[in-house]
């Protein structure tokens, strides 16, 4: 075989394999997920939903310390929010953090990466600790927060959506729905309930039944946990196992 055959052949080989090689490429340099991130797509989604009221004033920090631990079980490609409980619950004013989405990394975690994981969650920290500093809020109205919340949250695509809500369920609106269909379907729904010093056990159950309840018929699937006036060292209080299934 002369040199100008041996060129051609050569020529015919590169130009079979390069788009191949080309596609495998492209494939290694944008993980499917890290694409469905860039998308808008998130891993796991969790919204918090600290109740403002004057009623829940001196259980805001126990709430603000869980939500931070709960900051700590989040990583790569998660995303937060949080959104306050008050009666006026359509204003800019509740969006306590908007939308925050974990960065994914370009190849592997590293330093770099690590560093900037930290620092987007100091600053969600930073907001937090903030509403400890406003006025509390003279009314509630617990509906049209939660309508407020599943709207942003079935406009939100994520492998898995947690709903926190931090609240003493006092809804001084009288627990009416407003004609405001609320849907969370999909979506785990955590109530985070402290005992007041007027509760008895019926009382306080009485007012966790209600809202369970209206919670399963919006279709999401509902756990429990009394939140606990604990010291900011000791370890956090988890939510329940005990999962009851939304649907109508």
């Amino acid at each position: 075989m002369n040199n100008k055959a041996r060129v051609a052949r050569i020529r015919d080989t590169v130009l079979r394999i390069l788009p191949v090689w080309m596609s495998l490429l492209a494939l290694s340099a944008t993980p499917p997920a890290e694409a469905a991130r860039e998308e808008g797509a998130c891993g796991r989604l969790v919204m918090v939903m600290p109740d403002l009221s004057g009623s829940f004033s001196a259980h805001l920090p126990a709430a603000v310390s869980e939500i931070r631990r709960l900051l700590l079980g989040l990583g790569p490609g998660d995303c937060f929010l949080a959104r306050g409980i008050s009666g006026d619950s359509f204003g800019v004013s509740n969006d306590i953090v908007q939308l925050e989405r974990l960065p994914m990394p370009r190849r592997t975690i590293d330093a770099a990466h690590r560093t900037e994981i930290v620092l987007r969650k100091r600053r969600i920290v930073e907001r937090l600790d903030g509403i400890l500093q406003l006025k509390p809020a003279s009314r509630t109205d617990i509906w049209q927060s939660l309508y407020s919340a599943s709207v942003t949250l079935q406009n939100l695509s994520a492998r898995q959506r947690d709903l926190y809500l931090f609240t003493d369920l006092d809804d001084n609106r009288n627990l009416r729905p407003h004609g405001l269909p609320l849907r969370l379907d999909g979506v785990t729904a955590r109530l985070v309930v402290p005992r007041r010093n007027q509760d008895t056990f019926e009382s306080f159950q009485a007012r966790i039944k209600i809202w369970t309840e209206r919670l399963i018929k919006a279709g999401a699937a509902v756990a429990f946990n009394e939140l606990q006036a604990v010291p900011s060292n000791a370890r956090p209080s988890t939510p329940s196992t005990r999962i009851r299934k939304g649907g109508n």
